[in-house]
Parts: structure tokens; sequence; C-alpha cells
């Protein structure tokens, strides 16, 4: 039995080795065991450097960060969020773990971010999130799956009221890729979003995976809201379509068709395995 455990166990890490590479998510403050902290401080200083040549231009804001005073086991006392100009939320990043920090927890911390602006629970990525995560998912990072579940998990413990969540690990294109991520969008949330112009709007955060440029770095980000779409018009040439986006306490406004592209993208990488345009949802 325990030989048969362990086969399984090396096969669906075989199967998808590609979210190893999910584990290369974006972080400043890893701090693995001591014989491996050099190579990890250079793999995040090089995570960094992908993220911030990929996306540091298109940077709206710097969130600014807010402590919580609860010490339960839903808050560890030290963590630290980001609180945008928005209202949206962007939490702190669990450190890395592993040889060479090869572990990371985008995925944890995007599932608090949607737990804390939809429902208005403030589960910390690195408290029993990650402990769900942990013995539901063997191999590093988390596979689209692994975030379906505790998101389902957490639902009824929580003030999500038996909101569902579903992942997707396809589309047609660009524009199916995109309506769906505007669909999940519209579901009832506590998140109320202040706009640029001034107006407000319900939203309901999705996560979606992008492939970093230049590399073969994958990484979950929170989409906060999109604006400007038009299904009228062609992906590419419609310069008013922009996403934004949260990630390690700040937002990003991402034309469209950059978004949809580094989506696209993942299906690049290890066969195709990871799938492309995947994406976490509201349902209900």
């Amino acid at each position: 039995m325990g030989v048969t455990l362990l086969f399984f166990h090396l096969i669906q890490s075989l199967t998808f080795s590609a979210f190893a590479q999910n584990s290369d998510c974006v972080s400043s403050s890893s701090q693995p065991s001591s014989q491996s902290k050099a190579l990890s401080r250079y793999t995040d200083m090089a995570l960094l450097f992908g993220w911030t040549s990929s996306m540091g231009k298109y940077e709206s804001d710097v969130c600014a960060r807010k402590k919580s005073h609860q010490t339960n086991f839903i808050f560890p006392a030290t963590s630290t969020y980001f609180k945008c100009k928005d209202g949206s939320t962007t939490f702190d990043q669990p450190e890395s773990t592993g040889m060479g920090g090869w572990n990371g927890f985008c995925g944890e911390t995007g599932v608090s971010n949607i737990l804390k602006m939809t429902c208005g629970e403030g589960w910390h990525p690195d408290g029993k999130i990650r402990s769900i995560t942990s013995e539901q998912d063997y191999t590093p990072g988390n596979r689209p799956k692994t975030l379906e579940y505790a998101l389902n998990e957490l639902s009824p413990k929580s003030k999500c009221n038996g909101k569902k969540w579903s992942y997707y690990d396809t589309a047609e294109n660009d524009r199916e890729y995109l309506e769906s991520i505007i669909d999940g969008l519209k579901k009832e949330s506590k998140f109320i979003r202040k706009r640029s112009d001034g107006t407000t709007i319900k939203r309901a955060p999705v996560l979606t995976m992008v492939k970093l440029s230049g590399s073969k770095t994958l990484h979950w980000v929170t989409v906060v809201d999109v604006v400007g779409y038009d299904s009228k018009t062609t992906i590419g040439m419609n310069k008013k379509c922009f996403a934004f986006v949260n990630q390690w306490g700040k937002q990003y406004k991402i034309p469209c068709s950059h978004l949809a592209s580094m989506a696209k993208q993942t299906g690049d990488v290890y066969a195709g395995m990871a799938g492309k345009y995947i994406r976490v949802k509201q349902v209900d």
C-alpha cells in the first residue's frame, strides 16, 4: 500500500511538473533554510526582476501597508496586508520554502485576497489556507483545482454564505478568456471598487495564472476589475481596455491584450501540461 501511494504521488508530481514553476511566485520576503538561503535570495531577486521588467511600467498604485492585531489561527500575529486606493486588498505573500525558495505561495495569497474582498473574511495565506493546500497538493506551488478546493472548503466556514468557485484551464481565444474573467467579476461580492472616474462598482475578484515575459515563471495574480472592454472590437486593437491586477502590495493597470497574452503563454511551457488561460472564479 505504501509503495502504491508513493508511486501515485510521484506520478502526480511528474504530471503536474509544470506547476513547479508556480512556486516561482514573485516574493520579496523569502527566508528559506540556511543551506539554501543564498540561492533562494538569488532566485527571488531574479523573479522580482522578471516581474518588474514585465509589469513595472503598468504599476498604478503602491498600496498602503496595514497590520492585523488578531492573533488567532486565521490571522497569525505577524500578518500584514495592503490596502489599495480603490479599496482592494493584497496580502503579504508567505515566505517561500524548499531549495532555493522553489515552493512559493502566490496561490494561497490569491485565495486570501478573494476571501477578504468577496466575503469580508481575513484568512491569512500562512494560516488555515496553507494548511488546506498542503494537504491537497503535493506539487510545488498550487494547481488551479487546489485553489478551487480551498475556496470552497472555507466558504461555509466563513462569511462567504456558501459561495462557490470553479477553475478553468482553457479558452478558445483571448476574447473568451476575458469575457470569462468579466463574468466572474460580476458575481455577488462585498467588495465595492472605487474607480478613477469617481464611480463605484461591486466586483468579485478572479485569480488568474500568467507567464512572466522572458522566462518559464508562472505566477498567480488577482484581477479586481476590467474596464473598457468592447465585444465588437478586436482585443489587440482596443486601447481602452485595461485589467486591474493586484500582487505583492501593488496594483497594476494592464492592457487587456497583454494580460490575455500572458495567460495564454502558460500553455507554451512544459509541453502544455499547465494549460492556458487558467483562472479561478466565483460561479455562485
